[in-house]
């Protein structure tokens, strides 16, 4: 549907018009006395057509058109005017006038003018969404090409030739001579547990992430990031004497978390900031301060800024083993679906790693993270499970992520140790219960066909083995 607004200064005239289109399928969105009030409710209607009387008081009609092609706006006219006026209204053809009606003004040629412009602006308008698709397509592509090529530095991923000729002049945080390079690392931990739809996150984190990005966009030589589980990862790079230095960021990056902590009430919104580095290539180095910070929100607290820069080098750098002796001991009592003992091997960990003061608080996450894997491996090693009959480990290890005390993350490993021996225990009486299910169907089958007890046995010995 094209708008249109009517302008002369003959109201039966307007009347008339008005009259002849109401059916059509059109919108008019003003009636104009004079080319003043007509141009006035041009700026202010934006109609797509402008039927149009060429003398007008206040302003012709031509130098209504001149005004409003000046104005670079997409508007059509249709000009009417008499014999007289016919100079006029070749002259308006030269400014790009789609045609003119003669007075009297025959409701089929009006008609057939609209409905040409209706179709015109339809197909014009699919074309421009059509150009702004592919615009977006374009520029979301490069924005992918960027983020892989960001998530292979951080994480020291091989970068082949490939890489470089795909990535060429979107090249993220080009290298700056005598520029500093940091990584802002955001965390969102879902305050309730239960329940917890994590699809949530890839919303709002991303929503976070192009904020947060942006702003730092604005005070830096470049900035780009990419996302995955609970976490959004920012590498910026920028010089101290061109840009805010870190701790002028950090007041906008707090009044940003600060607003976000209050808009999302359901999250804790952590912010980990890396360590400042002197080359791209060391921007591995910064990352995995980031992460190290995050994982001290444990202790100290989550919804805040943790600045790598302060932390201690306990605090920093930390590895997370499984005593050798637990290890055998949790698969071996998973192989003998001993759930008493399997439990008791993660409260004796617990108990001499974390309860104690041997070991940083901050591990927490990194030994769940392992605790999983050697269960896994467990339970796949001694063939109580098949890969696909595992609970998922992404959903658990994000559950875990997304605790901020011990008791939270113990309950979760808890948790999903119940789950495997469930599945461990119902996988063995599917075992034991197979031989007798297969013998009924054997001898419901062949009841007829003289089966003697050897012949059973046989069976049950080969199910057994098989």
């Amino acid at each position: 549907m094209i708008k249109v607004l009517i302008a002369d200064d003959e109201k039966d005239i307007v009347d008339l018009i008005a009259y002849l289109i109401k059916d059509l399928d059109v919108e008019i969105v003003g009636l104009a006395s004079n080319g003043l009030e007509a141009y006035r409710i041009i700026l202010e209607k934006n109609p797509d057509v402008v039927i149009s009387d060429i003398r007008m008081p206040g302003m012709t009609g031509l130098k209504l058109i001149e005004k409003v092609k000046q104005s670079e706006r997409k508007t059509e006219f249709i000009i009417i005017s008499g014999y007289r006026d016919f100079e006029y209204a070749k002259t308006a053809l030269q400014y790009g006038v789609q045609d003119y009606l003669l007075k009297p003004i025959k409701e089929e040629e009006l008609a057939l003018l609209l409905n040409r412009l209706n179709r015109k602006k339809h197909i014009n308008d699919e074309k421009e969404q059509a150009d702004q698709d592919r615009q977006q397509r374009f520029v979301e592509q490069i924005s992918r090409i960027r983020r892989d090529y960001l998530r292979k530095i951080l994480y020291e991923a091989e970068i082949d030739e490939n890489d470089r000729i795909l990535t060429g002049e979107n090249d993220p945080l080009h290298p700056v001579e005598d520029c500093i390079y940091s990584v802002v690392t955001i965390k969102l931990d879902y305050i309730e547990h239960e329940n917890v739809d994590f699809s949530a996150y890839v919303s709002v984190l991303e929503n976070m992430c192009e904020k947060y990005t942006t702003k730092i966009k604005s005070d830096s030589f470049d900035a780009e990031y990419f996302y995955e589980g609970t976490k959004g990862h920012i590498a910026f790079n920028y010089k101290p004497d061109v840009h805010l230095p870190m701790d002028k960021k950090k007041k906008y990056l707090t009044e940003l978390l600060r607003e976000d902590n209050e808009k999302y009430e359901f999250f804790n919104v952590t912010l980990g900031i890396g360590l400042q580095v002197r080359s791209r290539e060391n921007l591995h180095d910064s990352f995995i301060s980031a992460q190290a910070a995050i994982d001290n929100r444990i202790e100290l607290g989550s919804g805040g800024i943790i600045d790598a820069s302060k932390l201690t080098q306990g605090q920093l750098n930390y590895q997370v083993t499984v005593p050798q002796q637990i290890e055998m001991r949790v698969r071996k009592g998973l192989f003998e679906l001993n759930k008493e003992e399997v439990f008791s091997c993660l409260d004796e960990v617990l108990r001499s790693y974390y309860y104690g003061k041997e070991t940083a608080v901050q591990t927490i996450y990194k030994f769940s993270e392992r605790w999983i894997e050697l269960l896994e491996d467990a339970v796949l090693g001694n063939k109580l499970l098949d890969k696909t009959d595992l609970p998922p480990k992404e959903v658990w290890g994000m559950r875990i992520n997304s605790c901020t005390s011990m008791q939270a993350c113990k309950g979760y490993l808890t948790d999903y140790m119940m789950k495997i021996m469930e599945l461990c225990n119902d996988m063995q009486k599917s075992h034991e219960a197979r031989p007798i299910r297969e013998v009924k169907e054997y001898i419901e089958k062949n009841y007829d066909k003289g089966i003697s007890l050897d012949d059973i046995g046989k069976m049950v010995c080969l199910i057994r083995f098989i």
